[in-house]
């Protein structure tokens, strides 16, 4: 008997309009944390998971910084497929955490086989808090106190001109 796989998220959830704004769209990469056959298409919808701070343990300093720094990413269909690679999960966490920043993504490429730390590529929406606008001005953009020039860093480097 053969069992078809569940049929895949392919919905994208747009955030409430009168609070949040969309930025940018962007690929950011991720590394697997499984292997084995996951059913993942392209277009297929990935929840984050970004760490929290309630209810924690008491841990070294060193490894609450690790632990900080990692976004993990699923799927509802295959369950946890990774995390963030550490670049985009540094300057991404303590965004959401604060509310500044709120991101969607996708699958880009299908796949059927995952190979332990195999690089997968997302296609990740970003919306900005309506109270945060300010901070992508032209005038703030450089600033030193940004919270948001880490992820302006990033976009220019993964080839979004308009950020």
């Amino acid at each position: 008997m053969v069992v078809a796989p569940q049929p895949a998220e392919l919905d994208e959830y747009p955030p409430d309009h009168r609070e949040w704004v969309f930025f940018t769209k962007s690929y950011a990469t991720g590394l697997s944390t499984c292997r084995g056959r996951k059913w993942l298409d392209a277009g297929e919808v990935v929840h984050f998971a970004f760490p929290s701070h309630e209810g924690r343990i008491r841990v070294p300093y060193r490894q609450a910084v690790a632990l900080a720094e990692i976004v993990r990413f699923s799927t509802n269909r295959s369950g946890e497929i990774g995390k963030l690679s550490p670049e985009w999960a540094r300057c991404l966490a303590p965004l959401v955490s604060s509310s500044k920043v709120m991101i969607q993504g996708k699958m880009v490429f299908p796949m059927m086989e995952l190979r332990l730390m195999q690089e997968v590529l997302l296609y990740v929406s970003f919306y900005i808090h309506r109270s945060s606008l300010y901070l992508i001005s032209p005038k703030n953009e450089c600033h030193p106190n940004n919270p948001l020039r880490g992820l302006f860093k990033l976009l220019r480097r993964f080839g979004v001109a308009e950020a």
